[in-house]
């Protein structure tokens, strides 16, 4: 009696196991796998000339027994490049991730109304896909599923089942103009539209709340984009959107990221609904400022900070190439992280007194720059401050600086002239401070520290012949020639010298400090040629 429950035990697991074992078949060239004797799924196209128009059966028969086929596998065409035309059938519901990605020149695909999800990479890399019209019944689309289709053009639907965008699912598509965002959608994932560069229509519908990093970076020619007034999280999304004129800011926005709008080159209006509670754009500023810590988050080319902000933030400005001259208000203490990176045509800034901390590479790759005075409560030159600002010609630290981190100067190659007001030379934290800048700097320090600075580390790295007395700096306080005042014409704000050529020119403030040229408002300067000055009023 044992044997026989032994032996019925046995058959009953073999029995049982055969029940469950995987089978894999090849018709027509395709591979497929069932687990059951009932459903197949696509494995493989195993045929590596498999080319031309491919229909994915619902059915297939195989050793007497019909499979269903519901499941196109994962990469189960990726890299097909012969395909050019793929109708799947109806009654399929999932196309697996990667499933054609690669397949180069495909240029058709038809879907069935039965199908339910599309997988993450699905066609990724089809360069051909012309068009593509998905059915309602899709509910999910895997991140990057049409990524990189670069030759998909209009219309392209997303079904209306749809509540989430993916990431980066139509980046690259460069031929795309418009895009509807479906009504029941209230997440658009990052980097979802990144890269289309002819999108110029955008339509997202109430309830959208989450708007991710990157959604619209590098879409060129949006010139412009209606924010739902259900977002609440907005991210980098519109950042290198070269074409972006307005920006409007719905009143239930919490959370606005540094670099939001960073390189929006043609952004020249920023308005904050007046009821949201955590930011606003007071006094019609074209800035959007966060109302707890006054601080301006981001801004554009026709920015004036308004009384009461306290800083600019990380990345606020950050390659606003519209920025010609700017006037930083006095008030404000602290400058951001890459405040006003790469504001490349920004030749004339005004820093005031009362700033005390500017923070790293706030004014790197600023290229027009000419002239910075710091502020003399300012105690450290951050890393990279002013790197590749390749046309700065004079700088002034004061006093209380005593530290220069690394790259502060690097690539600054047009620097002639550096004022360290400093009793103890400023540390230097590395010998990269000065890479790349001319041996013919003058570096003007207290005649009583000449020596100390000379052989000070990273002061040294200019030769002893660099260094001259602070002292022997014209004294703007006096006038100390009439001989070229009739000489000087002022238009504009820039001053000119009759004969002179513009970089025999050097302009003063009433405090002995270096300004540019063109100055950076009105006032009295003192124009210096030589050994020659003269006061002049600039209205």
């Amino acid at each position: 009696m044992k044997r026989f429950r032994r032996f019925l035990v046995l058959v009953l697991f073999a029995v049982s196991c055969n029940a469950t074992a995987v089978t894999n078949f090849v018709v027509d060239g395709i591979e497929y796998s069932s687990d059951d004797g009932k459903y197949a799924t696509i494995v493989s196209v195993k045929d590596k000339d498999y080319e031309g128009e491919v229909t994915i059966p619902v059915v297939v028969n195989y050793d007497g027994k019909t499979y269903g086929v519901k499941t196109i596998g994962d990469n189960a065409c990726k890299g097909r490049e012969g395909i050019t035309k793929v109708t799947i059938s109806n009654g399929i519901t999932s196309i697996g991730n990667s499933a054609f990605a690669d397949c180069t020149n495909l240029q058709s695909v038809i879907f069935p109304n039965s199908l339910l999800e599309i997988g993450v990479l699905a066609f990724y890399n089809c360069k051909s896909l012309l068009k593509i019209d998905i059915p309602n019944s899709v509910l999910n689309i895997g991140a990057a599923a049409f990524r990189e289709c670069t030759d998909l053009s209009d219309p392209v639907v997303l079904p209306n089942g749809l509540q989430y965008v993916s990431e980066g699912i139509f980046n690259g598509c460069k031929n795309i103009t418009s895009i509807e965002i479906p009504e029941n959608v209230s997440d658009i994932g990052s980097f979802a539209f990144q890269n289309c560069e002819k999108l110029e229509s955008v339509v997202m519908h109430e309830g959208v709340s989450v708007i991710n990093d990157d959604v619209f970076s590098h879409c060129k020619r949006l010139v412009s984009v209606e924010i739902p007034s259900t977002v609440r999280y907005l991210g980098s999304s519109f950042s290198y959107c070269e074409g972006l004129s307005a920006i409007f800011i719905p009143k239930n926005v919490e959370h606005i990221p540094p670099s939001a709008f960073s390189y929006c080159t043609n952004l020249s209006s920023i308005i904050v609904h007046p009821d949201n509670p955590i930011y606003n754009s007071t006094s019609n500023c074209n800035a959007i400022i966060e109302t707890s810590s006054n601080t301006l988050v981001c801004g554009c080319k026709n920015t004036m900070i308004p009384e009461g902000v306290l800083s600019i933030g990380n990345g606020a400005f950050e390659g606003c190439e519209g920025l010609y001259s700017f006037v930083i208000p006095n008030g404000v203490v602290s400058i951001g992280e890459r405040s006003f990176f790469s504001c490349t045509n920004l030749s004339s800034i005004v820093i005031p007194i009362s700033v005390n901390n500017i923070k790293w590479a706030a004014f790197a790759n600023c290229s027009s720059i000419t002239d910075i005075t710091i502020p003399e409560h300012v105690s450290k030159i951050a890393f990279e401050l002013f790197k590749n600002c390749v046309n700065l010609k004079n700088v002034d630290i004061p006093s209380g600086v005593s530290e220069i981190e690394g790259y502060a100067f690097s690539n600054c190659t047009g620097l002639k002239r550096i004022i360290c007001r400093a009793d103890m030379p400023p540390t230097i934290t590395s010998n990269d401070v000065f890479a790349n800048v001319g041996s013919d700097v003058e570096v003007y320090v207290p005649c009583a520290s000449l020596v100390d600075y000379m052989i000070a580390d990273g002061w040294n790295y200019f030769d002893s012949s660099n260094f001259k007395c602070i002292e022997d700096l014209v004294n703007v306080n006096e006038s100390t020639s009439e001989n070229i005042k009739d000489a000087i014409s002022i238009s504009e704000k820039l001053i000119t010298v009759n004969g002179k050529e513009p970089s025999d020119i050097r302009v003063y403030n009433t405090a002995g400090l270096p300004v540019g040229n063109p100055v950076p408002a009105s006032g009295v300067y003192v124009v210096k040629i030589g050994g020659e000055a003269v006061k002049v009023m600039v209205k």
